[in-house]
């Protein structure tokens, strides 16, 4: 039985005239067989791209099968169309020669992104392909758990990978600012503390307030030019993991009680 869950995905809102862009799909295999994907197989699976109903690109997995309950990602190179505007991607699962997934009851992920000025994608006053505003995770630290309500300290380690130098408290002209969101609300925000070029790295604390519910939570972590936009709107938050063990919370605690991480 063919039979997937779609795990996670990295596609941009924002995307420049026929600018090639990497797509990033992790799956689920839930069915009960394993899925032949090596490049020899016939009758491999793979991920395909459509674009406004027309197929456009495709993405493959580098592992020879993946077997009932194995997670597994594929990048697609897709190139967006040249006109300005919204356009719909359909990103779903194929076995070739046999079947779409999407026959079998497995809906495929469906996007709207918005083709820009390539005037968007323009860094330092400077014509590039390179999107001003982007941003990879390097490292994260925090807590393994946390008490209901407490504040905690998560530190992060960002690189900036756009073309545009993030600016510090001391340079108001293009200040950034990070953000923590848990759940749709935001817990958490601090200016940077200092200036990162494209290419460099930052290591920093923020100080968040946790969840009253307990349970693990999903947590955003995004960037915003301040009086400007949000880096979101040319590439998704970073989804982080916030374990809210259970415990009674006591008001003192809520108040007081920071959970620091070692330096």
């Amino acid at each position: 039985m063919l039979s997937a869950q779609y795990l996670h995905h990295v596609v941009p809102d924002l995307m420049s005239p026929q600018l090639p862009t990497r797509l990033r799909v992790k799956v689920l295999n839930t069915g009960d067989e394993a899925w032949p994907c090596s490049e020899v197989e016939p009758h491999r699976v793979y991920l395909a791209a459509w674009v406004n109903g027309l197929p456009a690109a495709a993405g493959y997995f580098a592992h020879a099968d993946i077997a009932p309950g194995q997670s597994a990602e594929a990048s697609i190179e897709l190139t967006p169309p040249n006109e300005l505007g919204s356009f719909i991607l359909k990103i779903g699962l194929v076995q070739q020669d046999i079947a779409y997934f999407e026959d079998h009851g497995v809906d495929p992920l469906v996007f709207e992104p918005r083709i820009a000025s390539r005037r968007l994608f323009e860094g330092n006053g400077a014509a590039t392909l390179v999107p001003r505003y982007r941003f990879d995770v390097v490292n994260v630290r925090l807590p393994p758990s946390v008490a209901p309500g407490i504040l905690f300290g998560l530190r992060l380690k960002l690189r900036n990978t756009g073309a545009m130098t993030w600016e510090s408290a001391d340079h108001r002209k293009r200040l950034v600012s990070a953000t923590l969101t848990i759940d749709g609300l935001q817990v958490a925000g601090s200016v940077l503390p200092s200036s990162v070029p494209p290419g460099g790295i930052i290591d920093f604390q923020l100080t968040v307030s946790a969840p009253d519910r307990p349970g693990r939570h999903q947590a955003l972590v995004g960037l915003v030019h301040e009086s400007v936009t949000a880096f979101s709107a040319q590439v998704p938050a970073a989804a982080i993991e916030i374990n809210v063990r259970s415990e009674a919370r006591s008001e003192t605690s809520r108040l007081h009680e920071i959970a620091r991480l070692p330096a």
